[in-house]
């Protein structure tokens, strides 16, 4: 068997990227969750928030949330996530943050470090709840 290596060399230039954002493509993402308890909203919140932030044509990027589990807390987390990227998004862009991630951003050092405690289910609907039913 005769193997020959051709290294392959890719050049990027991002910067000619925004001249031809009439030729990007439309983009949907789909998020998907089903259990709060293995995976916690927060999770799904930094995901969501991630994606928003990218730095690709509002137009041209959809955001899709798929909650197989019905999680009152989920949903809560994610109205509470779409007011902190009015926010968040502008701010990004306006200070020029490239790591869009808020859980790397907000975190000491920037390290990924979410907690390990999990709120129980029915704490969670009482908390709802009282906020807004």
């Amino acid at each position: 068997m005769n193997a020959k290596w051709n290294p392959v060399r890719f050049d990027t230039h991002p910067e000619r990227l925004a001249q031809r954002t009439d030729e990007l493509p439309a983009v949907d993402m789909f998020v998907t969750t089903a259990d709060p308890k293995l995976e916690p909203p927060v999770v799904t919140v930094n995901t969501v928030l991630s994606l928003l932030a990218l730095d690709y044509p509002a137009g041209k990027l959809s955001c899709y949330v798929s909650d197989d589990g019905c999680s009152a807390v989920t949903c809560y987390a994610l109205r509470e996530a779409a007011e902190f990227a009015k926010l968040w998004v502008p701010f990004c862009e306006k200070h020029g943050v490239k790591v869009r991630a808020p859980f790397v951003y907000f975190s000491p050092g920037g390290s990924v470090e979410l907690g390990g405690g999990h709120v129980r289910d029915d704490d969670d609907a009482e908390f709802l709840r009282a906020l807004h039913w």
